[in-house]
């Protein structure tokens, strides 16, 4: 599992905790279906490729491209099991969708998947920040 920078604590009018960003190595099941590493690879091979992921083995490089200091997080608002995912969108790189989950080390938010294309959807709600600097 790879740890990344975080989600900020919100203004309480969000509800939405802050937390770090986690990447897992996952599993693939089809078409919308999946989470981590191995699905973002399996459904979006085409896309990385063309952004310069060659591999696999340079996914979380590519994940860690976009999960950076004061990158913009969207979230629409729409209950999931667990909490609201969030979108943490970078113009140049994509679209990443986090689940908030609770775990064993605690809540963070896990990469589902990756979108070649950014997705401005729903509400600006934070920026991504230095773990260092997040609020347990």
């Amino acid at each position: 599992m790879t740890e990344f920078s975080g989600v900020p604590a919100y203004n309480p009018q969000y509800s939405l905790p802050g937390g770090e960003v986690f990447l897992r190595a996952g599993v693939h099941l089809g078409d919308n279906r999946g989470f981590g590493v191995r699905h973002i690879w399996e459904a979006h091979q085409a896309d990385l490729v063309k952004a310069g992921c060659v591999s696999i083995d340079s996914v979380a490089k590519h994940i860690a491209s976009i999960v950076v200091p004061q990158a913009p997080i969207y979230c629409e608002f729409r209950q999931v099991k667990g909490g609201q995912r969030v979108a943490v969108l970078k113009l140049k790189m994509g679209t990443l969708i986090l689940e908030p989950r609770q775990e064993r080390r605690g809540f963070g938010y896990y990469v589902v998947t990756w979108y070649p294309q950014p997705r401005p959807n729903g509400t600006l709600v934070g920026r991504v920040v230095d773990p260092r600097k997040l609020q347990k």
